[in-house]
């Protein structure tokens, strides 16, 4: 896949993240901004997550 631009959305849950999606304030504002700079039929929408990390008793906390 080629890609020319991406965005990072942080949420405390899936459900969070996606509710996002769903509200009507992003539906009226920001689809018709995106819709002026890219081709959301085209959008690929990929979902990780982060875990801290313990090594000897110690966390090593992701970057948040």
């Amino acid at each position: 896949m080629e890609y020319d631009g991406g965005v990072n959305v942080w949420a405390a849950t899936t459900e969070d993240l996606m509710s996002v999606f769903q509200d009507e304030e992003y539906k009226r504002v920001v689809i018709p901004d995106e819709e002026s700079f890219l081709k959301r039929s085209e959008a690929v929408m990929m979902i990780g997550y982060d875990e801290d990390k313990w090594v000897d008793g110690k966390v090593y906390a992701s970057e948040k």
